[in-house]
């Protein structure tokens, strides 16, 4: 069960951050301004005793067009943090100001000197200060980048705070001068977990927005070397559940990721955004509404939080109240791919294909995905009852899906199925999909797109093995004693050790339950009581270590690695290379040859 549900968030104290002001033109400014004050906006957020606004939001308004009373009311917050930054050759002093926005008065300021080589403590000082001030308590003031920011070298720290500059501008440009910094401060501090993730994530946006693919390869080197230094970063376990989400198509891995981060941060807006959406993927509206909830009270003005309410409401096939949010999300962004592709969605689902097809003519076609164009243009035709059209431009979809970018146009194939009620040919895709691994399938298979498919008994069954049931239940009860539970335990190890049944490909829960005597219930309960792990995995990881012992024996070398993947159990090349980067962290090949 999501423990998160339980915590009632509206009663905590808010504080907004503002970037930091420099009195007189230097040359880094700019990046000591907002860099000091995002440290120091992470360090606090990181105090389950209050709720502390995004940089995304705090960030976006400027304090010299507004009213503390302004800022404070668009916010929600509180309280603001306002901070001015006096430089004198190598020595550096922050006038720091907690306000009460309501009345407008200041109700603490204090004054922090520093040499330049030396601003890497700053930020923990001063958030030493606020959090006493703000009655946190002493004690339970810890982050990693107070821990980890005190080791860097000053011209280190520099270059991080450079690097989290331009990576802030989102766009492709910067971003890889944004690389550029990081990966010089990382010369210098190469095991620096902080930087390590301000990078992947930079290598993670290039990899997203296509840009540079292959960027995800590095980004996954350079998120589990992060979490290796240091195990209890919420920003980390936030980009692995990405990973584990749009790389290796892993639901169950993600979600899991996804709650290690807002257990650890609570205030991490984009942990409880993503959370939300993974939440309602799978149908799961009361989960979804809490944690999109959560990410808006800490982040309540910027575009991606109104994205997420928006892409909310479509799920819940609100698609008036959806397009309404849409419509300021694109106004502020016209080249919110994204924004437009669910805008469309809601104007096919409201029976208005023909202004669906109007807004594909107002995007510039640099920026339109021709899949989606494709896409949104065949069920258009489709619900014009324009036959001809539809079957043309379905032609053309199936020629681009063949390409080697055509998994958009692939997507669209099968949405195009379901909205025809083409059910068979749909739950074919979904076969193949669920195969070969995509993220895509989890995206569109409970869209409203897709709603046809549910009154076909294969929607359920696709759906619990897409998103299982067990990962959003309580601990499964067990009717087996302790006794008898340490017992079954006992003879579940000796059986998979001695009879190995996982060498059948075919094996399923209820005849390992009758080898060892028990139902099927009692042993999915053991399983996942006692092992912490769902039955696939329990079987797959037995797999695995079989093909680690016996890949590496001259008996096998006239076998490929999928012929020994086949004799270990696994049914498919894709499902054991899948499964084996995800549990190794690389591919077999990779595997076989640091064993030479």
């Amino acid at each position: 069960m999501d423990n998160s549900l339980k915590n009632n968030s509206t009663k905590l104290p808010k504080v907004a951050i503002l970037p930091f002001s420099c009195e007189e033109e230097h040359e880094k400014a700019k990046f000591y301004g907002e860099g000091i004050a995002e440290e120091i906006l992470s360090l606090l957020s990181n105090q389950n005793a209050l709720r502390v606004i995004s940089r995304r939001s705090s960030f976006k308004l400027d304090s010299s067009e507004l009213s503390t009373q302004q800022i404070g009311e668009k916010l929600g917050a509180e309280h603001l943090i306002e901070g001015k930054i006096k430089w004198e050759k190598n020595h550096c002093r922050v006038l720091v100001y907690l306000i009460d926005s309501e009345n407008d008065t200041v109700i603490w300021s204090d004054g922090f000197e520093s040499s330049t080589n030396k601003l890497h403590d700053l930020h923990s000082e001063i958030g030493m200060q606020l959090s006493k001030q703000l009655n946190l308590g002493l004690g339970n003031l810890t982050n990693a980048n107070d821990s980890m920011h005190s080791h860097l070298q000053s011209k280190a720290y520099e270059l991080s705070l450079m690097g989290l500059y331009y990576f802030r501008k989102w766009n492709a440009k910067d971003v890889q001068l944004a690389i550029g910094f990081f990966n010089q401060s990382l010369k210098i501090d190469p095991n620096n977990p902080i930087t390590l993730l301000r990078l992947a994530d930079c290598l993670g946006f290039l990899a997203t927005t296509g840009v540079k693919p292959e960027a995800w390869t590095e980004a996954g080197t350079t998120i589990r070397k992060a979490i290796s230094l240091h195990p209890n970063l919420s920003e980390g376990h936030y980009q692995l559940a990405n990973l584990a989400f749009f790389v290796e198509s892993d639901y169950e891995q993600s979600l899991a990721e996804a709650k290690k981060a807002v257990a650890l941060n609570p205030n991490f807006a984009e942990a409880q955004q993503f959370l939300s959406f993974l939440y309602a993927l799978a149908g799961k509206t009361r989960y979804a509404t809490n944690h999109l909830s959560l990410a808006n009270e800490v982040d309540p003005l910027s575009p991606e939080t109104l994205f997420f309410k928006a892409y909310h409401l479509y799920m819940l096939e609100k698609f008036d109240e959806a397009l309404k949010a849409l419509d300021i999300c694109l106004k502020d962004n016209p080249h919110n791919i994204p924004a437009f592709t669910i805008k469309c969605y809601c104007l096919l689902l409201s029976n208005k294909p023909e202004s669906a097809l109007k807004m594909l003519e107002t995007l510039p076609k640099d920026v339109l995905v021709r899949g989606d164009e494709l896409g949104i243009k065949c069920i258009a035709y489709h619900l014009m009852k324009q036959e001809k059209k539809q079957d043309d431009i379905f032609e053309q979809l199936i020629v681009e899906a063949e390409s080697p970018l055509g998994f958009r146009a692939d997507s669209f194939k099968f949405m195009h199925f379901a909205i025809s009620e083409q059910y068979d040919k749909a739950f074919e895709w979904i076969e193949k999909n669920i195969e070969y691994g995509s993220p895509l399938l989890m995206i569109h298979f409970a869209d409203p797109m897709s709603k046809n498919l549910r009154k076909d008994p294969r929607f359920d069954q696709a759906k619990n093995r897409l998103f299982p049931p067990h990962l959003f239940s309580k601990k499964i009860q067990s009717k087996l004693s302790e006794h008898k539970i340490s017992n079954a335990k006992d003879r579940l190890n000796l059986l998979m050790s001695n009879e190995k049944p996982y060498l059948d490909a075919q094996i399923n829960l209820n005849e390992l339950a009758n080898k060892l005597n028990i139902n099927s219930h009692e042993l999915s309960a053991l399983i996942n009581n006692e092992f912490d792990k769902n039955f696939n995995e329990f079987i797959n990881d037995h797999r695995l270590e079989e093909f680690k012992k016996v890949s590496l024996k001259s008996e096998f070398s006239h076998l490929s690695l999928s012929g020994i993947a086949y004799e270990c159990g696994f049914n498919s090349k894709t499902t054991f290379n899948t499964y084996f980067k995800k549990k190794m962290g690389m591919t077999p090949k990779e595997y076989i040859n640091s064993k030479k």
